[in-house]
């Protein structure tokens, strides 16, 4: 106990310890939170076949279930609806990964394995009349902070002091839709300016009494591509969006939707129906 009664020893050693921990703490913290980021969620795997849960894989002239014929013909019980949880922009994690390792300013570059697998850029759920419900519309945090690198140049820093975001044209959300809170500032007010971009279309798919097409979608990409900043050929659009379809019950398919996205990935194996 070298410190025993000489207090102003113990006082000038203990905060010098206790800075370090908190370093620590906030070190193991940034290198997560980095990981997480930086680690693209599989799409899911297209079985339009699946009598529980079918997975459709749609391209940029094909057809969202509320439009397709095969769909439509499927036993749905009464008290029933259809509920559809689409993965969109569709896109090859390898060509991704390869833009991101030539933007790189280092004289070395890594070296990448190319495994061939595909992520998506952000999720969004409709209803069974096929309108987009803008408060599941979630941002990929992978696709975002790629961007973000890719922008950047590589400047991890930048990417953990938040990020930054391109909102030109974008209105402020309101209050009524759910904040987002990643822990990335730009991650999180792109993700709302975007909700919002949705919830003015979905008023507008009410008032004209129509659902959104493919082309729609499409659109949507496009506009979440360029504000991320990832390379549109990466677009998978032979294939750009699979769709899992759910069945839930028609007195709580309003309470069901907004955590479609989350019961979809909690679940191991699919089920005929998702009821609370």
């Amino acid at each position: 106990m070298w410190w025993g009664s000489d207090s102003s020893k113990r006082n000038s050693i203990w905060p010098a310890r206790n800075d370090m921990g908190r370093d620590m703490k906030n070190s193991v913290f940034q290198l997560w939170q980095m990981v997480e980021a930086l680690t693209p969620v599989d799409a899911a795997r297209v079985n339009p076949s699946d009598s529980k849960m079918p997975v459709y894989g749609v391209a940029i002239d094909g057809y969202m279930p509320w439009d397709n014929q095969q769909h439509q013909r499927k036993k749905i019980d009464s008290g029933w609806r259809w509920l559809y949880a689409a993965q969109c922009g569709i896109y090859s994690v390898d060509e991704v990964t390869a833009a991101l390792v030539n933007s790189l300013k280092a004289t070395e570059k890594p070296w990448m394995e190319r495994t061939g697998g595909k992520s998506r850029l952000f999720d969004l759920s409709f209803d069974h009349d096929g309108l987009p419900m803008s408060q599941t519309f979630a941002i990929s945090l992978a696709a975002w902070a790629g961007g973000q690198l890719l922008i950047s140049g590589g400047d991890l820093k930048a990417l953990l002091d938040g990020g930054a975001s391109n909102l030109q044209g974008l209105t402020v959300p309101e209050a009524s839709l759910p904040s987002v809170d990643s822990g990335f500032k730009a991650f999180d007010a792109l993700s709302g300016a975007l909700m919002q971009w949705i919830e003015d279309e979905l008023a507008r798919f009410k008032e004209e009494g129509i659902a959104p097409e493919v082309s729609w979608i499409g659109t949507l990409v496009e506009l979440v591509t360029a504000r991320l900043g990832l390379p549109s050929s990466a677009i998978q659009w032979g294939d750009f969006i699979h769709v899992k379809s759910l069945r839930v019950k028609e007195r709580k398919a309003d309470q069901v939707a907004p955590l479609v996205p989350v019961l979809i990935s909690m679940q191991s194996e699919p089920t005929n129906s998702i009821s609370i």
